[in-house]
C-alpha cells in the first residue's frame, strides 16, 4: 500500500517540478524581454543622442563659420570708417581753411566800406 502511495505522489511531483520549472521559465523569459526591450530603449536613446550631438557640432561650425565672416565684414567695416575719419578731418580742415579766409575776406570788405 505505502508503495502505490508512493508510486502515486512522485508523478505529482515531477508535475510540479515541471510546472515549477515551466514558470521559472517564463519569469526567465519575461525577465530577458524586459532587459532585451531595456537594452533597445538605450540604444535607441543612445543613437537619438549621438544624431543631435552631430547636429549640435554642425550648427555649432556653421555659426563658427559665420562669425567669422562677421569679423572679417567687422574689420573692413573698422577700416571704412578709418578712411571716413580721415576724410572727414580733411574736409574739418579745409572748412577751417575757408571759414579763415571768408572771415579775412568780410574784414577786408568792411575796412574798404568805412573809407
Amino acid at each position: 500500500v505505502h508503495g502505490a502511495a508512493e508510486r502515486h505522489k512522485r508523478p505529482e511531483s515531477r508535475e510540479r517540478r515541471h510546472s515549477a520549472l515551466s514558470a521559472a521559465d517564463a519569469h526567465g523569459a519575461r525577465q530577458g524581454a524586459q532587459l532585451d526591450q531595456t537594452a533597445e530603449n538605450d540604444n535607441s536613446w543612445v543613437r537619438t543622442t549621438l544624431l543631435r550631438i552631430a547636429e549640435l557640432e554642425a550648427a555649432l561650425e556653421r555659426s563658427n563659420f559665420e562669425l567669422q565672416a562677421l569679423r572679417k565684414q567687422n574689420r573692413e567695416m573698422e577700416q571704412t570708417l578709418e578712411i571716413v575719419d580721415e576724410e572727414n578731418a580733411k574736409i574739418r580742415r579745409e572748412m577751417d581753411r575757408t571759414n579763415s579766409q571768408l572771415a579775412t575776406f568780410t574784414t577786408w570788405v568792411q575796412s574798404r566800406q568805412l573809407l
